[in-house]
């Protein structure tokens, strides 16, 4: 059976997550406004010194040349566990349409849960892929676009991704697109015998079904 989504008429509060550190998201993660200004303010005391005849600015133009170069070098080179987590969730997204159950598998912890808006066990992970591959099939998912994903990294090896999607339906089930907001925990998880820790979901959050919180049955 499917849920049909009736207009809210006050939406639930929004949800985000905390802004990322303004340091590391300037120096490593979006680099080119911060190289861009130092070239700028470099080329200023350039003229400046020439303008001049003074050494002075013209070192400090330097300066800023070499600053804009390793920004941009750090910013090109360095991956935040905060970007790779975000990768890595669009990564489970493209594997739910089509529907990859080897790849999907993968993302999870085995001891993964899915989990309600107030935080109730609604499914372990043993019944996930099976539901996600029935629910595929049952309304036709055409697509997945992200609308939106907010990532942070916790202290201690968690972290979490805040993720707005909407899937596009076959239109014979009488919807089109199903907006939905998910909040996924991470952990870092390390093999036996490897030498790097992997990002695996311990716990699916399901927000919102629309403006409405989601169904725990029907879906």
């Amino acid at each position: 059976m499917i849920v049909m989504i009736a207009t809210s008429l006050a939406q639930l509060p929004s949800i985000n997550l905390p802004p990322p550190p303004m340091v590391e998201h300037l120096v490593l993660e979006e680099p080119l406004a911060l190289t861009v200004s130092l070239l700028i303010v470099g080329f200023v005391m350039f003229l400046v010194g020439r303008q001049r005849g003074a050494k002075g600015p013209k070192r400090v133009a330097g300066v800023c040349a070499l600053l804009a170069v390793g920004v941009y070098g750090l910013g090109t080179f360095v991956t935040t566990q905060r970007e790779r987590v975000t990768q890595i969730t669009r990564g489970l997204v493209a594997s739910t349409c089509p529907v990859d159950m080897t790849r999907f598998r993968g993302f999870f912890d085995p001891g993964a849960e899915l989990v309600g808006p107030t935080g109730e066990t609604w499914m372990t992970f043993e019944g996930m892929p099976e539901k996600v591959e029935e629910t595929a099939k049952r309304m036709g998912i055409k697509e997945q676009n992200i609308r939106d994903i907010q990532a942070q990294v916790l202290s201690d090896g968690h972290a979490q991704t805040l993720l707005r999607v909407t899937t596009k339906l076959d239109e014979s089930n009488g919807l089109s697109t199903l907006p939905t907001t998910w909040l996924l925990t991470w952990e870092i998880k390390t093999e036996p015998g490897a030498s790097h820790g992997q990002w695996r979901i311990v716990t699916v959050q399901w927000l919102r079904m629309g403006l409405n919180e989601p169904p725990r049955f029907g879906w």
